[in-house]
């Protein structure tokens, strides 16, 4: 090695045992920080962000603790929940939607007491910290309880339990909602709860062609389909399906190809399959099977239901005997198989939801304050992970 000192060349001589250290001391700080920066990124990865809607006060049917729209970190390799913060205080945010690009989230503020005029669409943008409200529109009839997105991205639904009335927004670029329109639906049928339309959520099929609409109140699935050039819905030429009466309709699930679409129902705790025949754009229930163990005979009731990402299972959950109803599906026939049924370790399971890559499933257990976390194994069946995260009256889980 050389160096200059005064214009005059010096030569320094550095014996080989020392280059060869630190040649090794460099060597090992580059395998360190690389070791260091894969972690990071494994972490980054392996952590889902997911909003929770809860209830926030007492409504009749529930008693709300919670304090609004909570955020929680889900270690995605493990399945357990890591860390949970508030990001938005508002009334009963009961139900959540995030928005296809992910960067709004959409809320429902479900308001049903005397001093409510209606309920609320909150619309909030992203950001790295919290989200910021943009807008807060009205639902204009009492007890929002579902937000759907078309396929697109570009229309949002919401549907209130109370008054039979059916919201349809337009998302614009910059993710503010446009309100275009508002659906009067009516009917009753057998059950005492049914003087009236209860309409409950909103399904739209993978390849966008059909909106349908659960009805609690007339046990119909109302059919409506997208007029693109004066957007808005127009009715099917099948307006709907009716199902057993008494059934009373909650929540939906089409399989990938369109070919069948699953209902669940709250009154009599079954499941409907509904096959739609391309050939004739026509629809009918072709099964339904109970949620319930044979000779249950205490209070229950059903909620959500959702196919697992392969199609091979779907899950349904029941509020009163608090497990989730496993079903293996055929999927040429679209008919369904009881694989069996798992507790959920908790009170009044609402609403679940199956992890992106199709390894766990999360039940938001109502009454009981917790989010209760399961493998999903190869045959379909739940398996406890002993993994149980407290979190106020959780509704919704949305990621």
């Amino acid at each position: 090695m050389s160096y200059v000192v005064n214009n005059y060349l010096y030569e320094m001589k550095i014996p080989t045992y020392i280059l060869t250290a630190i040649c090794s001391i460099l060597l090992l700080a580059c395998e360190e920080k690389t070791q260091e920066m894969k972690e990071e990124t494994t972490q980054k990865v392996d952590k889902l962000t997911a909003y929770i809607g809860t209830y926030t006060r007492t409504e009749g049917h529930v008693d709300g603790k919670a304090e609004g729209i909570y955020e929680v970190q889900i270690d995605a390799s493990k399945g357990e929940i890591v860390m949970q913060k508030t990001v938005a205080e508002l009334i009963n945010p009961s139900f959540v939607k995030l928005s296809k690009n992910k960067t709004h989230l959409y809320a429902i503020s479900e308001l049903a007491q005397e001093q409510d005029e209606a309920g609320l669409l909150y619309n909030y943008k992203i950001t790295s910290d919290s989200l910021q409200l943009v807008q807060k529109l009205s639902t204009t009839s009492k007890s929002p309880c579902h937000i759907a997105f078309d396929q697109s991205g570009t229309y949002v639904f919401v549907t209130n339990y109370l008054g039979g009335k059916f919201k349809v927004y337009k998302r614009n670029e910059d993710g503010t909602l446009t309100d275009i329109q508002m659906i009067q639906l009516s009917g009753s049928s057998v059950h005492p709860q049914q003087t009236e339309p209860l309409l409950h959520s909103t399904k739209v099929s993978p390849d966008n062609q059909y909106i349908a609409v659960a009805d609690k109140g007339t046990d119909k699935i109302w059919l409506f389909m997208i007029d693109e050039e004066n957007e808005m819905l127009v009715p099917h030429s099948q307006p709907f399906v009716e199902i057993q009466a008494g059934a009373g309709p909650r929540h939906l699930a089409w399989s990938a190809d369109g070919k069948f679409l699953y209902v669940i129902n709250e009154l009599d705790n079954t499941v409907n399959v509904i096959q739609h025949k391309s050939e004739d754009q026509s629809f009918a229930s072709i099964q339904s099977v109970s949620t319930l163990p044979e000779g249950y005979e205490e209070t229950s009731y059903c909620a959500d239901i959702h196919l697992h990402p392969n199609g091979k299972f779907l899950y349904g959950s029941n509020r009163g005997h608090n497990s989730i109803a496993m079903y293996g599906v055929d999927t040429e026939t679209g008919k369904l198989t009881i694989l069996g049924i798992e507790s959920t370790r908790g009170k009044t399971p609402r609403n679940f939801s199956i992890g992106p890559k199709g390894n766990f499933f999360f039940a938001a257990n109502q009454d009981s304050d917790n989010i209760t976390t399961y493998q999903i194994n190869e045959d379909g069946t739940l398996q406890f992970l002993d993994l149980d995260y407290e979190i106020k009256t959780p509704v919704c889980i949305e990621y």
